[in-house]
């Protein structure tokens, strides 16, 4: 099977080593079964596929982790082909600033932090990319090579705080792996110096005549 990624040379330049790298389709865990590099003109071959479904990816390696990214074509393998074309992936940048969750200026120095990022392809699997951004003695943070969706963390936070929120505007994607598109320029990573004010939610576990069951465990 050969082809070519469509804007290579723009794709190129943004990921580290591009490559095609193959999954079969609608696997629980999408592990990797071929990846071939792409040459410089954009061109790959995979050889020695067997007839089956498969999902093809643009990667790349960064700090020598070889990661996929979305989005992703199916392809069904019943013979020989050369007239693939596959999207190069969008690469975003991300930009931001640290802050206090009650506005107070950070009484530690917010360069020990950094900002990792997971890609999440899907199904729940997810590969950490990178040593981590560092954030500016100001707060502030750039986070550059971001591709598909993509979950933010935070480490290096000091003892006695805690990340209360991580926001993209008014959203809270704190827990959400987000496909940031072309970049953002509106995160907000909130730090407090206690937890944020516990809630709790109640209910009962009902059996198929909707009456209570008891010894179940939530």
């Amino acid at each position: 099977v050969a082809g070519w990624v469509a804007a290579t040379t723009t794709a190129s330049r943004a990921l580290r080593q591009p490559r095609v790298v193959v999954t079969r389709f609608a696997s629980m865990i999408p592990e990797p079964i071929h990846d071939v590099p792409v040459a410089d003109d954009g061109s790959f071959v995979i050889e020695r596929m067997a007839a089956d479904e498969y999902e093809l990816r643009v990667g790349s390696e960064d700090d020598g982790i070889p990661h996929f990214v979305m989005p992703s074509t199916r392809l069904s393998v019943t013979g020989d082909r050369d007239d693939l074309v596959l999207p190069a992936p969008r690469i975003g940048r991300l930009s931001g600033r640290i802050v206090s969750h009650d506005g107070r200026p950070l009484s530690f120095d917010p360069t020990k932090i950094r900002l990792a990022k997971q890609m999440r392809p899907g199904g729940g699997v997810s590969a950490t990319i990178g040593s981590g951004t560092e954030v500016r003695s100001d707060g502030t943070f750039v986070v550059d090579g971001v591709t598909g969706p993509t979950l933010l963390s935070v480490q290096g936070v000091p003892a006695g705080w805690l990340v209360r929120a991580i926001r993209m505007g008014a959203t809270d994607i704190t827990y959400d792996a987000v496909d940031f598109g072309n970049g953002r320029d509106d995160l907000e990573i909130v730090l407090g110096d206690r937890p944020a004010p516990l809630t709790g939610v109640a209910g009962y576990v009902p059996d198929r005549r909707g009456e209570r069951v008891s010894g179940s465990t939530v």
